[in-house]
């Protein structure tokens, strides 16, 4: 299954496609943060953490991510044929404090609505 999920600021959106990943994936996913928790200075922490989100974000795509404007118009963030992976890594290659908010609130609801199971109390 592929999860298509917008994040952005105002009217101006890149949408990443996301396929579903395998527990072994996640698992993997959290013990890296769990690896730098400890070990790593605050800011060092940051640093890897944007690299974390950054190759995950790059593994887990399905497809080149698309800029979505203020009328829903959608074209590709990039011109050229490249990899989604390579796409990803383009558009993450020069960290901002706005992209690392961004891929940490994407990956964090990615995990937390798509991919946890509803549960429900009878």
């Amino acid at each position: 299954m592929i999860h298509r999920i917008g994040v952005g600021y105002g009217n101006e959106q890149i949408i990443f496609s996301l396929r579903s990943i395998t527990a072994a994936e996640e698992n993997r996913y959290t013990n890296r943060f769990l690896e730098i928790s400890a070990k790593l200075s605050e800011e060092r922490r940051i640093d890897e953490e944007y690299k974390i989100y950054a190759e995950s974000l790059a593994a887990w795509s399905d497809s080149v991510p698309m800029k979505r404007n203020g009328t829903g118009e959608e074209t590709p963030l990039f011109e050229g044929d490249m990899s989604p992976a390579e796409a990803v890594n383009k558009y993450l290659a020069d960290p901002t404090d706005e992209k690392f908010r961004m891929i940490r609130a994407l990956i964090g609801n990615y995990r937390t609505v798509k991919l946890v199971p509803d549960v429900v109390f009878y």
